[in-house]
């Protein structure tokens, strides 16, 4: 246990997070998804619900997600080739697209929630619901500063 405390924090976030990742990759397969592509299904469905009709772009994934546009630009298109999105021009701005989620996507929405609560419950085997509370409360403040020292 010694070597793990003597490891920097930002090595443990990095093991932690490709773990992490790496499991939601096994287990969305079947689905066709990768788990950043999961995700991003997962932020446009959010802000969807919670939009009140807003028109969705890329420009809001990116900022939801933390992704540079390129990296957006190519999930957006495999999604849509996969027929997990539609895009379409915005109507407020011609230079946009309008993204949002289809049939498809919707439907597997809610394995994408379980499959992240799955993981989640496997890597915090042995943690108690107090311990988990804190470490989600804690990530969400850390969110809450990137997002704020980035402008989004």
């Amino acid at each position: 246990m010694g070597r793990r405390e003597d490891m920097p924090v930002g090595v443990k976030f990095s093991i932690v997070s490709r773990a992490f990742k790496t499991r939601i990759d096994d287990l969305m397969r079947d689905s066709g998804l990768t788990s950043v592509q999961a995700g991003v299904l997962m932020a446009l469905y959010r802000l969807e619900n919670c939009g009140e009709g807003k028109e969705i772009n890329q420009k809001d994934l990116e900022q939801a997600m933390g992704l540079t546009h390129q990296t957006m630009t190519e999930i957006i298109k495999k999604l849509e080739a996969n027929g997990f999105v539609e895009c379409a021009q915005s109507t407020k701005d011609k230079r946009s697209k309008s993204i949002r989620t289809t049939a498809k996507s919707r439907d597997i929405h809610k394995n994408m929630g379980k499959t992240d609560e799955r993981v989640l419950e496997e890597m915090c085997k042995g943690i108690d619901d107090d311990r988990r509370k804190l470490l989600t409360e804690t990530l969400d403040a850390m969110l809450d500063n990137i997002f704020e020292k980035e402008g989004k």
